[in-house]
């Protein structure tokens, strides 16, 4: 014999209660009170549709009474419905047998109606054709007014039929009668007559049947039917509610009893579960961290913290190292922040707090600590549990890895946990120090292989410059010869002058590669800017098309900057041809220099310009014939004019000769260069 259990015995119960409590909760008369509220609804309309129909007949509107029958019927119909779903009991059933009474006496009312409103509309044309007729008839003249007079009181009586107004018909016909009448007019007489008669007792009629159909108390019946669905169906609710409510509070004790059932047999099961999947996320991190690039490591490092927060269960994470290099790295989740200063207080928090083991502090729970300085910095930043993990690196560097959780308690319960948060630290402190090894190999290659272009860019341009100053000295030389033999004064001599300047300024610019090549100090010397000027408009007049016109504007005040003379006026002439090139048709070059004040120093691409009188010159500004301009190749340089003071990145003059050679190929490319 099988024994039966406790267990074997509520399990049905408890499913049969369940059932029942799924039933009742249902509320299945709610589909049953919408279809009886939806059928008053269309029962209220049909009555105002009778009722306007009704009256746009008595107003002889409406001609045809199908209309009228179509609504009887549909008022039938609509009871009929109405005792299939609105007859919940005795009292809703008596409210639909009142309702089907009315209907029934509307429908005896709109059965007179139709009879007498037939009759009514027929005499009434008859009586209005023959009022018109003999009132225009010209037998007799004293035969119109009492016609007139008769239709004058029966069109009152059409729209009052008081008493009054009954009588006022009967004197005026009564009189009409009394009249001579024309041989003529004998029947049209008689015809008026008997019709004003016949209308005479079926106005009032008409409209009696009309006084008691809109006495009648519909809407008053209907309400009460209304009314009492509505009771019901809010009583019909309010069960449903209560037995839902009930259902719920089952459940959640059923659901409740089968999680602390759960909850006590897997809690074992649970933790090694867990302490196995952060040792797979930790073990994930130290993959990618062999993997990772190392201008990534910052990103990575965040990424893990991502990781290890969201499978902990944490509100914030952070890597915190101090030293010589201090670095932060912060991950928390959406809607939540950092207040100020956390982490950064977080080492103070944990040596206030004293009681580290091996360099890990746990406190589950903040509001469970005691009172003093500790707790109140944890409330302070929103700490409802804490985690936290401290290292020192091989450079002698603090590094810490914190856990927040905000507003409850930390998650990490067990000591195993704590020493898989250690290791975790231990792979970031390798990742920081692998990157910082590879970043001082990867400075270490980078200078080494400058080091070697800057030595082939020297050599090369040692022997392009030995070449070039070769030619240039036959050039000078044949140069000075010629001058020698011709005059003074002469276009030729002029012509002369100005190929002898210009290898001049070839021989200055070889002399400033092969210093750059040979790793020499630039030559410095005061330029005057009125001199420079015109000396590279004497180039400008001769290498310039003849199509482009040049115009120079000195600023009257005498300008001097500190700098090499190529190198400036090799700036002058590319502006200006870069200006020519970008001018596609006739126009005009326009050079002006002016002497500005500047009051503090101004940052710019290739470093800081300091506070001072400023040379600034705008040159390669093309200008059509017509004036039209192109302010796209508006080019502008700036060159210290204070004394003592020299153009930015003087003290270098390695650098600055190089920052001027890059500028000057700038300047070439393109037809549009960029001023230094």
């Amino acid at each position: 014999m099988m024994r039966v259990t406790p267990t074997t015995v509520a399990v049905p119960l408890l499913i049969l209660l369940l059932t029942w409590l799924s039933v009742r909760a249902l509320n299945p008369e709610a589909e049953l009170f919408d279809r009886a509220l939806a059928e008053l609804d269309h029962f209220e309309m049909l009555e105002n549709g009778l009722y306007r129909d009704v009256f746009a007949a008595r107003a002889g509107i409406l001609r045809n009474y199908d209309p009228l029958v179509r609504e009887i019927n549909a008022l039938h119909g609509s009871l009929d419905q109405l005792g299939e779903t609105a007859v919940i009991d005795a009292e809703t059933a008596a409210a639909v047998d009142q309702l089907a009474a009315l209907v029934q006496r509307q429908d005896e009312l709109v059965e007179q109606f139709k009879t007498v409103n037939a009759l009514l509309q027929n005499s009434l044309s008859l009586f209005v054709r023959f009022s018109v007729r003999l009132a225009t008839s010209p037998q007799d003249g004293t035969l119109g007014p009492a016609v007139s007079a008769a239709a004058a009181a029966m069109l009152h009586l059409t729209l009052d039929t008081s008493s009054a107004a009954v009588r006022e018909v009967q004197y005026r016909l009564d009189e009409l009668a009394a009249q001579p009448i024309p041989p003529g007019d004998s029947d049209s007489v008689r015809a008026l007559l008997a019709h004003g008669r016949m209308l005479h007792g079926l106005l009032p009629t008409t409209d009696g049947l009309l006084k008691e159909m809109s006495a009648m108390p519909r809407k008053r019946d209907e309400t009460v039917l209304r009314t009492m669905v509505i009771a019901r169906q809010n009583a019909s609710r309010t069960t449903a509610r209560q037995f839902r409510l009930l259902l719920y509070a089952t459940s959640m004790l059923l659901v409740g009893l089968l999680v602390y059932l759960i909850l006590q047999v897997r809690a074992r099961a649970w933790a090694l579960q867990r302490r196995a999947g952060l040792e797979h996320v930790i073990a994930g991190i130290s993959m990618r961290f062999i993997n990772v690039q190392g201008e990534n490591i910052g990103s990575e490092i965040e990424h893990a913290l991502a990781d290890l927060a969201e499978y902990i269960g944490s509100d914030r994470a952070y890597v915190v190292k101090s030293g010589p290099s201090p670095r932060c790295y912060l991950w928390c989740s959406t809607g939540v922040s950092f207040p100020q200063g956390w982490p950064d207080q977080a080492p103070v928090v944990a040596a206030q707090l004293g009681s580290a083991v091996d360099g890990m502090i746990h406190v589950p729970r903040v509001h469970r600590m005691p009172q003093g300085k500790s707790r109140d910095a944890c409330v302070a930043f929103g700490l409802g549990g804490w985690a936290y993990v401290m290292n020192t690196g091989t450079d002698g560097s603090g590094i810490a890895l914190g856990f927040d959780a905000l507003g409850r308690p930390c998650r990490i319960q067990s000591a195993g946990e704590l020493s898989l948060l250690r290791m975790a630290l231990d792979t970031v402190v390798y990742a920081l120090e692998r990157h910082a090894m590879e970043k001082e190999r990867a400075r270490l290659e980078t200078r080494l292989q400058q080091a070697r272009r800057m030595e082939t860019v020297g050599a090369l341009a040692c022997g392009i410059s030995h070449n070039f100053n070769n030619i240039l000295g036959g050039i000078l030389g044949h140069t000075e010869m010629a001058e020698e033999r011709l005059p003074a004064d002469t276009p030729p001599s002029h012509n002369l002058a100005a190929i002898r300047r210009g290898a001049e300024q070839a021989r200055d610019l070889v002399a400033q590669i092969l210093a750059f090549g040979t790793r020499r100090d630039a030559r410095r010397r005061p330029v005057s800017m009125k001199a420079l000027v015109a000396d590279a408009a004497s180039l400008l007049q001769a290498s310039l098309p003849s199509r482009i016109e040049l115009a120079i504007q000195v600023a009257p005040q005498a300008a001097t900057v500190s700098g090499e003379p190529a190198q400036l006026q090799q700036v002058i002439l590319n502006l200006c041809n870069n200006a020519a090139q970008a001018t596609p048709a006739a126009g005009r070059v326009e050079l002006e220099t002016e002497v500005r004040e500047i009051l503090g120093p101004q940052a710019l691409t290739h470093g800081e310009l300091a506070a001072g009188s400023l040379c600034a010159h705008r040159g390669g500004r093309p200008r059509t014939r017509h004036g039209r301009g192109d302010p796209g190749a508006d080019l502008r340089t700036v060159f210290h004019h204070a004394p003592g003071r020299q153009w930015p990145g003087a003290r270098d003059g390695a650098r600055d000769r190089a920052r001027a050679w890059r500028g000057d190929q700038r300047m070439e490319q393109g037809g549009r260069g960029q001023p230094l």
